[in-house]
């Protein structure tokens, strides 16, 4: 996926769905150098559907690179809420 996709609600599903699926993904800086790799303009994203025999494990290895930086990094997953209230908050419920 490239990283500079506007509107980013075009692709911003993709990351959950790849979780879900187990499949690796990674982001490219710019959707110029996402395109030189399928000739063209420019690209969003793009799936590998077909992979030469002699080429597989390159592959396999990307993928074990990418599934742990990015499907099983913690670090890159936002938590909301937690129970702990913002610091207004407190203090609201503490003059109360």
């Amino acid at each position: 996926m490239a990283h500079d996709v506007d509107p980013i609600e075009t692709i911003v599903h993709l990351t959950t769905l790849c979780r879900k699926k187990k499949v690796p993904y990674c982001f490219i800086r710019g959707k110029a150098n996402l395109g030189k790799l399928v000739h063209m303009k420019t690209v969003t994203c793009l799936a590998v559907t077909e992979v030469h025999k002699e080429d597989m494990k390159d592959l396999e290895d990307l993928g074990k690179v990418f599934t742990e930086q990015y499907n099983n990094n913690e670090k890159l997953r936002r938590h909301w809420g937690d129970g702990v209230m913002g610091i207004k908050n407190q203090h609201m419920v503490t003059a109360r």
